[in-house]
């Protein structure tokens, strides 16, 4: 093998490896969430990440305001969460080998503080920016666009409709 074919095993292999762990990531993200586990989203965030919805109604910028966001008041209204995520594809930057962004679709159900309010599912697309800090790949923008946020009792109903995100106001969906 001559130092060109060598260079390049080399090469698909680092790239092999930085799109496997930015799709940990996603895995990581869920888990965190899910748990409300500031200190682990903390290792995989940016300290500028902006996390926001496509369709408006949450706009994070910064670390702290995210993390505040999905440890304290996410469990203000909901006791238990699971983000499930589906698939991923990574496209690294081929001019900033430490900037990658990818897209990655994904379930999540969230069941309520408040009993009355029942449990809501939705299936969201995830469109990412991720950056390398410290040797450490991490999500740095995360724009979440909507197929359907809809209680699970109005499943049908909701999903068929013309307006499947549902919130203080309902939307069409912004896939």
């Amino acid at each position: 093998m001559d130092s060109s074919q060598k260079n390049d095993i080399e090469y698909r292999v680092r790239q092999l490896e930085d799109k496997e762990s930015i799709r940990e990531l996603a895995v990581h993200y869920g888990t965190c969430v899910d748990r409300r586990d500031g200190e682990g989203l903390r290792l995989i965030l940016t300290d500028d990440i902006r996390f926001y919805f496509k369709n408006g109604g949450l706009d994070l910028n910064g670390a702290d305001e995210t993390i505040d966001f999905f440890v304290n008041q996410l469990s203000e209204v909901s006791k238990r969460s699971l983000h499930t995520q589906h698939g991923h594809t990574v496209d690294l930057d081929a001019r900033d080998h430490d900037r990658a962004t990818g897209v990655q679709f994904g379930h999540s159900e969230g069941v309520a503080q408040d009993p009355e309010l029942g449990v809501r599912l939705a299936a969201v697309r995830y469109d990412d920016v991720y950056r390398r800090v410290d040797k450490q790949w991490r999500i740095s923008e995360r724009c979440v666009s909507f197929f359907y946020q809809v209680l699970a009792s109005n499943y049908l109903e909701d999903v068929a409709s013309n307006t499947p995100v549902r919130g203080a106001t309902s939307l069409p969906a912004d896939l």
